[in-house]
């Protein structure tokens, strides 16, 4: 348990040293700036290193929560995935829009029921469409899917893309593929395997219909979860 400690806290300095120097530089030049509207212009530049340090932060609590000594403390409930894949996907929404980014859902008209912590389906779900959104370029688009039987959430981009001999390294923490771009911190995907892996559910990487990449979270049927022997 010290050594996991240690191990979080070493990950946490790593990945928001260099963001949070960013935004202090950035606030220095605010600072000096000669007038209010330059200072605005400068604090308007902040805002994307600002949002992807808050993105960081809410991996790090994520991570945390899905260490193995805090699992007995989870609360698993039936949940209607086509609600939380609607959910997530609307807090996306504007951001989707800005990049001229078609973001869509394809769901069955009726619930699809599984046995999750919803909090964290919902945490994966976000890593995917993160990633989708970091790739996908101006005119792209991005297919939430939710189907039954069995219980399936599938994310697709027309992104570039991810080489078939990566495909298994980009899942572990801290791994960016040959096409990665901007400052990730490379932990969406082995979030997301690792709440699949806590629900017992299969992770599959392929090509989307465009090109682009897919991700499918698929659950056990009627699968019960024992996060004992997690």
């Amino acid at each position: 348990l010290l050594a996991r400690e240690r191990q979080f806290a070493a990950v946490a300095a790593h990945q928001l040293r260099t963001p949070l120097a960013g935004l202090q530089l950035g606030l220095a030049r605010a600072a000096k700036a000669a007038d209010i509207e330059q200072a605005r212009a400068v604090i308007g530049e902040l805002s994307p290193a600002t949002e992807r340090t808050a993105r960081i932060v809410q991996q790090l609590l994520a991570l945390g929560r899905i260490d193995p000594e805090h699992r007995g403390d989870m609360n698993f409930v039936d949940c209607d995935l086509v609600a939380v894949a609607e959910d997530v996907g609307s807090t996306y929404a504007d951001q989707a829009l800005a990049k001229h980014v078609d973001l869509e859902l394809a769901a069955v008209d009726r619930p699809v029921s599984a046995r999750v912590v919803p909090d964290l389906i919902a945490e994966a779900i976000a890593n995917l469409l993160d990633n989708a959104l970091c790739y996908t370029p101006p005119g792209g688009r991005i297919l939430v899917e939710v189907h039954a039987h069995p219980a399936t959430i599938r994310v697709s981009d027309s992104g570039p893309g991810i080489a078939e001999d990566e495909r298994e390294a980009v899942f572990d923490r801290f791994v960016r593929g040959r096409t990665a771009r901007g400052d990730g911190s490379g932990l969406g995907l082995a979030i997301v395997r690792e709440i699949a892996a806590l629900h017992h559910a299969g992770v599959a990487l392929t090509d989307s219909a465009w090109g682009g990449t897919s991700v499918t979270i698929e659950f056990a049927p009627a699968q019960r979860v024992d996060v004992r022997s997690s």
